[in-house]
């Protein structure tokens, strides 16, 4: 069952938090139910199980030592320019993606992709395009199907035709933004897509009549992917 932790701060929730002689690093608020006992017996009272970004390692955190991730990021992302601290906001970006992502994702279309874990309320899900597996909270998912707006999609799409090209924006709306655009193709328009190879005429001719590129036209969705989401 997922566990209110009465400080704010919820299982699966990004943060930043501070390390001594570190910068302020990316990570999110790992579930106790999945830790390792080496972890869960040097639990501190009051504090918070924070897995960081970047080199997988763990802390337990007081709430004081976090604050949190997308109203941070701007700011935070720019700290040094470190391998190891560019590495990890990548991952955390990533991150950001897949929820995105994972919005768009429906169990009544692929049962396969949610898989039950060891820990009531948690589902080891596949968001297609990014790595399989990820756990989430049944909260997480919600969060995530409601973050899903056509309107605020399409809003988002004539920013994209307004501004200058190559000038794209760092915050995590943009991220998240992109990655919704992205997903919301791939959800809805995969099937009608052609291969490398007939695209490209590699290996093979078009065969297709102009009547059935017509009528393969007329069965492409033109609304959203489903009133599951």
């Amino acid at each position: 069952m997922e566990k209110r932790l009465g400080h704010g701060y919820e299982p699966g929730d990004m943060v930043w938090g501070k390390v001594k002689s570190h910068p302020w690093w990316p990570g999110q608020v790992f579930d106790e139910a999945f830790a390792s006992p080496s972890v869960t017996k040097t639990k501190k009272e009051g504090c918070v199980l924070v897995a960081f970004f970047g080199d997988d390692s763990f802390g337990w955190f007081n709430p004081t030592e976090l604050v949190p991730f997308d109203s941070n990021f701007v700011k935070k992302s720019k700290q040094t320019n470190a391998k190891t601290f560019l590495d990890a906001v990548e991952d955390a970006k990533y991150e950001i993606c897949r929820r995105a992502a994972l919005g768009l994702s429906c169990y009544c279309q692929n049962p396969s992709s949610f898989q039950a874990t060891g820990v009531q309320g948690c589902f080891a899900v596949d968001v297609e395009g990014y790595q399989p597996g990820a756990i989430y909270s049944r909260r997480q998912i919600e969060i995530a199907r409601n973050g899903f707006r056509p309107i605020r999609l399409l809003c988002f799409l004539q920013l994209l035709a307004l501004i200058p090209c190559g000038n794209p924006q760092n915050g995590v709306d943009w991220i998240r933004n992109v990655a919704v655009v992205l997903a919301y193709r791939k959800a809805v328009f995969k099937k009608f897509d052609v291969t490398p190879d007939h695209a490209f005429a590699v290996g093979a001719q078009h065969t297709e009549s102009s009547v059935e590129i017509l009528d393969l036209q007329k069965k492409m969705p033109f609304q959203g992917i489903g009133s599951c989401i």
